[in-house]
């Protein structure tokens, strides 16, 4: 937190979410009216992609705001 208020980034939050990570995040980002939500990804690539839908390809059709994928 700290790191992103020496960018100029205010008021960030952080939360612990418990169940199914794409429901989860996106009742957090709901709850908390967020206006960009930050995703941070393995980068797994391939077949393990196309067999398993990623976490964030989940969560990208449930929310309405932008993302940040960062690796």
């Amino acid at each position: 937190m700290e790191q992103l208020t020496k960018l100029g980034i205010k008021n960030s939050i952080y939360e612990v979410g418990y169940g199914k990570a794409e429901k989860s995040i996106a009742e957090i980002v709901e709850k908390q009216s967020a206006d960009l939500l930050i995703l941070i990804t393995y980068g797994h690539k391939g077949i393990t992609d196309i067999l398993f839908e990623t976490v964030t390809d989940k969560v990208k059709h449930k929310i309405t705001i932008p993302i940040l994928i960062a690796r």
